[in-house]
């Protein structure tokens, strides 16, 4: 059985990494987390008999997908525009030819879809800069702007619209 998010009801959830002595035992007797990549939630499941073997694998806790996403975006003394080429709910990289360091923190606009407002990200912190792209890393939204980014993702996978989540 698919193991699903006890949130929003997708099926669209990747392992995420034990934290801490509990998550450790834990899997032990089966017991692993997992991290919903639409609405970002959190959960453990029972999985009786997987084991899941020791490796080196992508840090991230988000997949990016594909994509192309005109943005705007400023920060302290600084603005400017570029194109998402990856994108997640919590992260994405960035082409811009605006000069950005590691640290900076920016507000950003993604023009995810045409006649509809922008998705408005309202802190997004530069993680990486590299010579083609720059990776961001999400961490403050306002009201629904999550959701929105969210049912975005969820539309470039082809899979169906996520549930609201109350809150």
């Amino acid at each position: 059985m698919a193991t699903q998010c006890p949130q929003c009801s997708t099926r669209y959830v990747r392992r995420a990494h034990r934290e801490g002595v509990l998550e450790r035992l834990a899997s032990l007797v089966y017991v692993y987390p997992f991290r919903c990549q639409l609405c970002t939630h959190r959960f453990r499941v029972l999985q009786w008999g997987i084991r899941y073997a020791n490796q080196l694998v992508d840090r991230r806790q988000f997949e990016r997908i594909p994509a192309r996403v005109l943005v705007t975006f400023s920060g302290d003394r600084i603005s400017g525009e570029g194109v998402v080429t990856n994108l997640s709910v919590r992260n994405c990289a960035l082409q811009t030819a605006t000069p950005l360091s590691e640290g900076a923190l920016l507000q950003m606009r993604l023009q995810i879809w045409d006649r509809k407002p922008a998705v408005t990200i309202e802190q997004a912190a530069v993680r990486s800069v590299r010579p083609s792209s720059v990776g961001l890393q999400f961490i403050e939204f306002q009201g629904g702007e999550s959701h929105r980014l969210g049912q975005f993702v969820s539309g470039l996978l082809g899979l169906p619209a996520f549930k609201s989540i109350p809150g």
